[in-house]
């Protein structure tokens, strides 16, 4: 169990390691323009990623207008049957 544990360890400082290089090394390039404006036309330099953050901000926002229903249903249906099956004497 200890070897799993020191491992798991190992794996997450290599983690955190690889991680804060990362954002040492681009914390330059990271500015508001790049959460704000479309991508670049070829060959120019600069551009952002706002077009692809409002995408993901949909899809999730879909997603979960599907799955929240689904799951108030699914609990409320649970409860329900739970109530009566609970009573095989009557």
């Amino acid at each position: 169990m200890s070897a799993a544990i020191g491992a798991a360890g190992i794996a997450v400082g290599l983690l955190v390691v690889l991680v804060g290089s990362v954002l040492v090394k681009a914390f330059d390039a990271l500015n508001w323009d790049l959460f704000v404006k479309g991508p670049a036309v070829f060959g120019e330099t600069g551009g952002g990623i706002a077009p692809a953050f409002v995408g993901s901000i949909m899809l999730v926002c879909i997603a979960t207008a599907i799955a929240l229903p689904v799951g108030v249903a699914g609990r409320g249906l649970r409860e329900r049957v739970r109530f009566e099956a609970g009573s095989p004497t009557r």
